[in-house]
């Protein structure tokens, strides 16, 4: 692996908050990394202010909160709706990356539940990806290896805010592990 191409991956696993490491050359790819300012600021926040102005609501009696009241209702239900879609999304990138990945040389290892899978231009058939809309403007995106046996095998789990930025995410990767395993890059 040259040290230019690792760099790289080693950015985009960076920015899209997947947890990797650097052992005796090998690039270790782990679970996704909590953001904490998403954590706090998506969900926790919105959940604990929506709570607070309908608990609010209910104990006021005063002329103003009565006038007040459809609004605030409203705005308390969007901020619960917005802290539950963002628990979702983020169990739902762990999930994708909860299995380890190993990089070495022209060789993809994956790791579930104690089982060492191994991987190489042998016995890999393609990539495939899938994408979903999660929101208005959140897109959500998954790669996966296909063996030769036509199984899946889900290498990343990342979600964005501009679909086109995904989709190229994704195809960097899949290029980026077909060179890496020497496939023939189309």
């Amino acid at each position: 692996m040259s040290s230019s191409s690792t760099f790289l991956l080693e950015s985009k696993l960076k920015r899209l908050k997947i947890s990797f490491s650097k052992e005796n050359g090998k690039i270790i790819i782990g679970k996704s990394k909590v953001d904490y300012m998403v954590l706090f600021g998506f969900i926790i926040l919105p959940i604990i202010i929506g709570i607070a102005a309908i608990i609010f609501i209910n104990i006021t009696t005063f002329e103003i909160a009565l006038r007040a009241e459809n609004k605030v209702i409203g705005v308390s239900v969007a901020l619960l709706i917005v802290g539950v879609i963002n628990i979702f999304r983020m169990l739902s990138k762990k999930k994708a990356n909860q299995n380890k990945k190993i990089l070495e040389d022209n060789v993809i290892k994956i790791i579930e539940d104690e089982q060492v899978q191994r991987f190489e231009a042998s016995n890999i058939s393609d990539f495939e990806y899938a994408t979903k809309q999660l929101e208005d403007e959140s897109f959500e995106a998954k790669l996966f290896l296909v063996d030769t046996k036509h199984q899946k095998h889900l290498i990343l789990g990342f979600d964005g805010e501009n679909e086109q930025y995904v989709l190229d995410d994704v195809f960097w990767f899949i290029d980026y592990f077909k060179k890496h395993l020497g496939l023939q890059t189309t």
